[in-house]
């Protein structure tokens, strides 16, 4: 089992705060806001992959609305003027992923070169949904956590903030007329 991400709650009066600092193995690493934090150690209850990949997605979304921020892996706390919050694509997978236990690497390439490949058909909710840099199918630039049905949960870009879309909205096709490795129109593909 991996290092889980840990706060340290001792001094925090969860119901003030906007946001908790995070550690990592000892280091910081963000904010999450601190309706998400887990008061046992959940791991520990033998949850079926179902129950881990339906917290994925509500801890996914307690950031709906958070501003993109390139390079971020943190909760947005506009109350925090010395530090700049928010999170970027894969800051935002890698940050879900470790509230509930689970150690995945922090940018897109590697979490897709780490990822098992999947027909489209197999996708579940907390499964991630890869996009490549325009004109390089091999180097992966957008990650997105399939939510359900036609739905995906991303930090999109700049002056965006992190949403649900569908499939069509993002790419212009639904889930179903997706093969992986399906080429976009600004010369970028799809891939599960």
């Amino acid at each position: 089992i991996p290092n889980p991400a840990k706060a340290d709650l001792k001094n925090v009066d969860l119901k003030k705060h906007t946001a908790v600092k995070l550690n990592y193995l000892n280091e910081p690493v963000g904010f999450i806001p601190p309706n998400s934090f887990l008061r046992t150690d959940w791991r520990k209850q033998q949850k079926s992959t179902a129950a881990i990949r339906h917290k994925l997605i509500q801890t996914a979304e307690l950031f709906f609305g958070d501003p993109y921020y390139w390079g971020g892996r943190s909760a947005y706390n506009p109350g925090l003027k010395s530090i700049t919050t928010g999170t970027d694509c894969s800051g935002l997978v890698n940050l879900v992923y470790r509230v509930v236990g689970l150690d995945i690497p922090r940018d897109a390439q590697e979490q897709w070169m780490k990822c098992k490949k999947i027909n489209p058909a197999e996708l579940l909710p907390g499964d991630l949904v890869f996009i490549s840099v325009a004109n390089n199918p091999q180097k992966m630039g957008h990650v997105m956590i399939y939510s359900n049905g036609d739905f995906l949960i991303e930090a999109p870009q700049t002056n965006d903030v992190v949403h649900k879309i569908s499939f069509q909205e993002r790419v212009g096709l639904t889930l179903k007329e997706l093969p992986n490795g399906t080429a976009l129109k600004n010369n970028s593909s799809v891939f599960f």
